[in-house]
């Protein structure tokens, strides 16, 4: 029996790598096939939903097509690399592709969630110590440049926290303290760190679609990236932002709000004297070991779409999360410095996390705090940072473990569960701790 159960298991894991096989590269390669009236075709109606709106509430192979191919609709500048590729070898294990998912679909194997087509993945990525564990592109080729939407935020705190490495900030002071023109508005007295934890208590929810509304209005008067001639922004945006009310004290509860990376953004460009994109080019991409160059939305003022706009490989975003772990933190001087690693894992306020009403993405788990823009942090210190329509960006430092993920709206602007079953990963026992 034991000869008998020892082929059977091999044979199970033999099959699960050649399923995980054919879920990275048969749809994929499909994709390049595509006719040209058929592409010329998802073009079209593309098109047309980026002009109304809420112009990202597509689905199917509609919205797919925008998510890979955002350059043919908006603007954008190039983040380039430069420097040395970080390598990440490829030690693929049949033991995660086979792990047991718990899902709406069912419970089903990694391989077997990730390329069905209902789970709207279209790339997910596992890196443990440094090499690649898993990886699968049910949707899309590994050298597309994929939209991270908010994901991108926490490149903005990353930025933040770079310049109060340098003693450029303190994220205790008050905002006015750094923009004097905020004083005696409702911006007063919030601190920078409240900015960070999406609890300045401002009142201008994400009201997409709604064009009178705060959240609209704090685009336009930033720069709205909808286009390659339209810009009816001020010259001056923190004009408009001065105007908003506060609707609560700061502090008080973690209320998601774009209005938040939006000031961090002009906070970062006044106080390095440089572009958003050129800090991230050369503070951050260029120093990361980035196999590929980057693109980030831009409006036609030229600023940075920073709340919703990065797009890369999905390996590279695996390589901004590497910075946050052992593997990607071996160089004397690492680019995260310890304290500001510890203050994402530890410092956060659960009590403001406990009064938000952010929803909870880890099914029957929800994390204990916010911070840095990082939307959940666990017990341990891992955090994760979501993004709409399927993009999400885990990192477990005492695993040393990255997972990032690539999704587009399913039919009726569902989208995928892979920030519960990143985290059922983490938690498998199967990555040492």
């Amino acid at each position: 029996m034991g000869v008998i159960s020892l082929r059977l298991s091999l044979t199970i894991s033999v099959v699960a790598t050649l399923l995980s096989a054919v879920a990275r590269y048969t749809v994929a390669q499909d994709l390049g096939r595509n006719a040209l009236e058929e592409s010329r075709s998802l073009h079209d109606r593309a098109w047309a939903i980026h002009q109304v709106p809420d112009r990202f509430a597509t689905s199917g192979e509609a919205s797919k097509h925008i998510f890979l191919n955002m350059p043919q609709f908006y603007l954008h500048s190039f983040v380039n690399r430069s420097g040395p590729v970080r390598e990440l070898a490829l030690a693929l294990r049949d033991d995660v592709a086979s792990f047991v998912t718990q899902t709406e679909l069912g419970v089903l194997p990694l391989w077997e969630y990730v390329s069905n087509p209902a789970s709207a993945v279209d790339g997910f990525l596992v890196v443990h110590e440094g090499a690649i564990a898993f990886e699968a592109y049910p949707s899309m080729q590994p050298s597309d440049k994929h939209i991270y939407f908010s994901v991108s935020k926490v490149f903005v705190s990353t930025a933040v926290a770079l310049l109060e490495q340098r003693g450029l900030l303190d994220v205790n002071e008050s905002i006015e303290t750094y923009f004097p023109e905020l004083e005696e508005t409702g911006w007063d007295g919030v601190r920078v760190i409240d900015i960070l934890d999406m609890s300045s208590g401002m009142d201008c929810p994400n009201a997409i679609g709604d064009m009178t509304s705060c959240f609209e209005q704090s685009w336009t008067a930033y720069g709205r990236p909808i286009g390659y001639d339209e810009d009816s922004s001020l010259e001056n945006p923190l004009d408009y932002f001065a105007q908003i009310p506060a609707h609560r004290p700061a502090g008080q509860a973690f209320e998601y709000a774009d209005i938040n990376p939006l000031l961090l953004t002009l906070l970062v460009e006044e106080l390095s004297g440089k572009t958003f994109d050129a800090f991230l080019k050369e503070e951050i991409w260029q120093q990361m070991g980035a196999e590929s160059d980057a693109m980030l939305l831009t409006a036609a003022n030229g600023r940075s779409a920073t709340p919703l706009g990065m797009s890369s490989t999905l390996r590279d975003m695996a390589r901004f999360g590497l910075l946050f772990t052992p593997s990607g933190r071996q160089k004397a001087d690492p680019i995260i410095s310890d304290e500001t690693l510890t203050k994402i894992q530890f410092g956060g306020r659960p009590e403001i996390f406990e009064q938000g009403t952010y929803p909870n993405l880890f099914g029957g788990e929800q994390g204990i705090r916010n911070t840095y823009q990082w939307d959940h942090v666990t017990t341990e210190g891992d955090f994760f940072k979501d993004g709409v329509a399927g993009q999400g960006l885990y990192i477990s430092p005492s695993r040393d473990l990255v997972i990032a993920f690539f999704g587009s709206w399913a039919e009726y602007q569902s989208w995928d569960e892979m920030p519960a079953v990143a985290r059922q990963l983490a938690k498998s026992g199967l990555f040492s701790q």
